[in-house]
């Protein structure tokens, strides 16, 4: 096996952490509004927490090479394949 390098400076390393950060907050928020419909968690802690995410979601935007990189919700939903907030569909093989 070969170790494959997803980056090659510090810079892109951050890039990449930036978005897997922003990837993770959307599929958190998708699984935060699931409990709330289903009563599984209060209201309290629903807005709390969803509250904090945004806020560490707008953060990184808040970087211009992120939010270049990011582009909007739909095309990174759609390049990631995120499910989460729209239909999912298979990806191409």
């Amino acid at each position: 096996m070969q170790e494959v390098k997803l980056s090659t400076t510090t810079a892109e390393r951050d890039l990449n952490d930036s978005l897997a950060e922003i990837y993770s907050i959307i599929v958190t928020l998708e699984a935060m509004e699931k409990a709330y419909l289903k009563d599984s968690i209060a209201e309290a802690d629903y807005t709390d927490t969803c509250n904090r995410l945004l806020k560490q979601y707008k953060s990184n935007l808040a970087n211009d090479s992120v939010a270049a990189a990011f582009g909007d919700l739909d095309s990174f939903s759609r390049e990631w394949h995120v499910c989460a907030f729209r239909p999912c569909t298979r990806r191409p093989r």
